[in-house]
């Protein structure tokens, strides 16, 4: 079963035109036995919100999503990813630095304090869209996403090996297409 997840935005700024591009390639994607989930970012402030989202007007968005999530509500899967990394073999799992920050790959899941980064975060919902049934996923994000997507497929492939997840870009026009897997 495959679940696609769109439309993603901050209730510090609330949905832009890019969380509504994001449902229309959603809608186009979608064949019939697909699920679709919202993933909502309760955790950040206006200061996190991207440059390309900061400054626009805020849109009426109601998407009709099976699943909706909010950021805050997978801290329990976010931990669950962290003890998947360390079952790996010595020399690919987790690495703490001087500062007790974690990463794995060179990729930071922790930020200063201890918390949990963004790509700890979204890994955290990718075992959560397993957790529900899922085997394959596809995320659909614009394309300034691209490198913390990267990071995510990387951290995914070590922590939920048997779970596939694609990532569609698309820019502010709605032009989509594939992020390389081959990260």
């Amino acid at each position: 079963m495959r679940i696609l997840e769109a439309g993603h935005y901050y209730v510090a700024k609330g949905p832009t035109i890019w969380s509504l591009r994001g449902w229309e390639v959603l809608s186009k994607l979608r064949q019939s036995d697909d699920k679709t989930l919202l993933f909502i970012d309760d955790v950040h402030d206006i200061d996190d919100v991207v440059d390309e989202e900061r400054d626009l007007s805020t849109e009426n968005f109601n998407p009709e999503a099976d699943f909706t999530v909010l950021e805050s509500a997978v801290g329990l899967e976010a931990d669950l990813i962290i003890n998947a990394l360390k079952l790996l073999p010595n020399g690919k799992g987790l690495k703490r630095n001087g500062e007790g920050r974690l990463f794995v790959s060179g990729i930071p899941l922790t930020v200063p304090g201890g918390f949990p980064s963004c790509v700890l975060l979204d890994a955290g919902l990718t075992w959560r869209k397993r957790a529900l049934g899922f085997d394959e996923g596809v995320n659909i994000l614009p394309y300034f996403y691209e490198r913390q997507q990267k990071n995510l497929l990387r951290v995914v492939r070590k922590a939920i090996p048997d779970f596939r997840l694609r990532v569609i870009l698309f820019d502010r026009v709605g032009n989509f297409w594939d992020m390389p897997a081959d990260t």
